[in-house]
């Protein structure tokens, strides 16, 4: 081996090793498993107040996204509302974005408030480690980190997760 640097050629150096991983590690060698793929999900909301959470959102890269930006991925002026714990903000019509929620954080959950019915499509992580079977009534699902594996099945009635 050469020393050149901080880094000794022919030293192995792990992480991600694919090119088309969320997780990309350019200076790894050495796969070490831990290849994470982003995959396009449709979460489907319904009028009125939805409450929810995106941690796996890869749109949130930067830990958060402007409500503004975050209102573009529903049909046009449907979304209304988002409250946070101790924050709102809600669209007026010829003004905009009101209130004291300016940032959405992904690791927060929040109540949006919506005209109709809406679909949205994103691109979440991880691909394909995530299985789960989700109850006709209500449940509530949160994670503040990015699972390897995460598996599991609810019972009928509410589910607190």
């Amino acid at each position: 081996m050469k020393f050149t640097g901080e880094i000794i050629e022919g030293a192995d150096i792990y992480g991600c090793t694919d090119i088309l991983a969320c997780n990309y590690n350019s200076e790894a060698n050495t796969n070490d498993g831990s290849c994470l793929y982003s995959s396009e999900y449709t979460l489907n909301y319904h009028l009125g107040a939805n409450l929810s959470s995106y941690s796996l959102l890869t749109e949130l890269d930067s830990e958060d996204l402007a409500v503004i930006d975050f209102a573009d991925l529903f049909s046009e002026d449907n979304l209304t509302s988002v409250l946070a714990g101790q924050s709102a903000a809600t669209f007026i019509e010829g003004i905009g974005w009101i209130g004291s929620l300016s940032d959405l954080d992904r690791y927060a959950g929040y109540w949006l408030k919506l005209n109709q019915d809406d679909s949205v499509d994103y691109n979440a992580i991880p691909y394909g480690q995530s299985i789960g079977t989700l109850d006709a009534l209500n449940n509530l699902l949160s994670a503040d980190y990015v699972p390897n594996e995460l598996s599991y099945s609810l019972i009928l009635g509410n589910n607190l997760i």
